[in-house]
């Protein structure tokens, strides 16, 4: 069972600092969004489609969740991850 997906943008979100200037974070001590837990930063509504499924329906899949991935997914089996770069290639 997949419990989270995180994708490179989850990362570059992490590793970057917000660009908010406010008298609020003057002075302000913020932890590390890197020490995070993975779990913390995963997509927990991760999207899965069957080997059988068109592409058609996994870029209806897609647009209906707003997403950019989707696992492909045979039983309780990971077979491969389709993302909006491979439909457009």
């Amino acid at each position: 069972m997949i419990k989270g997906m995180i994708t490179s943008n989850h990362i570059i979100q992490t590793l970057i600092p917000a660009e908010s200037i406010g008298r609020r974070s003057l002075g302000s001590e913020h932890g590390l969004k890197s020490e995070q837990e993975i779990i913390g930063l995963a997509d927990k509504n991760v999207i899965t489609i069957k080997p059988e499924d068109t592409i058609t329906s996994t870029i209806d899949s897609l647009l209906k969740a707003n997403s950019t991935y989707t696992i492909v997914q045979s039983s309780d089996i990971m077979s491969g991850i389709i993302t909006y770069r491979d439909i457009i290639s």
